[in-house]
C-alpha cells in the first residue's frame, strides 16, 4: 500500500493512501481531530476507575498518544486498557516521519511514541503507569467470538 506524508492545517502530519484517495486523519488537523474524538468526546466524558478502549484502526498511533497524554495529565481514571486493531500496520520509518513526539510536552508521551510502534502485535504492553496497549494485526471483519 503506497502512503505519502501530508501536513494538515494544524501543522501535524498524516498519511495519504493514493489508491483510495484517503488520509488517516482529517486534512484540517490530525492532532485536532484526535483530541476532539478521543479526548473531548471520549475519555473526558467518563469518570471510571478503569476504562477499556477498542479502536478499529491503529493507523499512525496518534489516538493512543493523545489518550496517554490526557491520562497522564488528569485523574480521569486509574487504568486504561487500550485495544487497537490494524489490518495494514505502518513501517517504523513511516511512523517516525510523522514526528508526533514534537507535539507533546510530557517526556513520557514523547518516549511512548517509539514504544507504541515497537510493541509486539498481539501482546498487552504496559506503556506508562496503568496504561496498557494491545495492538492486534487483523481485519476487524475477521474477528469472531
Amino acid at each position: 500500500m503506497l502512503r505519502s506524508l501530508k501536513t494538515t492545517q494544524d501543522g501535524s502530519k498524516t498519511l495519504h493512501v493514493s489508491s483510495l484517495d484517503e488520509t488517516y486523519h482529517s486534512h484540517h488537523g490530525a492532532l485536532q481531530e484526535a483530541k476532539h474524538v478521543f479526548i473531548k468526546n471520549g475519555i473526558n466524558r467518563l469518570k471510571k476507575y478503569e476504562i477499556n478502549i477498542l479502536e478499529l484502526g491503529f493507523g499512525t498511533g496518534l489516538n493512543v498518544l493523545v489518550t496517554l497524554d490526557e491520562y497522564l495529565k488528569t485523574d480521569i481514571c486509574h487504568k486504561i486498557n487500550y485495544y487497537s486493531l490494524e489490518k495494514y500496520p505502518l513501517k517504523l520509518e513511516e511512523a517516525i516521519s510523522l514526528e508526533y513526539d514534537k507535539f507533546f510536552e510530557n517526556e513520557s508521551v514523547k518516549n511512548a511514541f517509539n514504544k507504541i510502534h515497537n510493541t509486539d502485535w498481539g501482546k498487552s504492553e504496559n506503556i506508562e503507569k496503568e496504561f496498557f496497549l494491545q495492538k492486534i494485526e487483523e481485519d476487524f471483519y475477521n474477528i469472531k467470538d
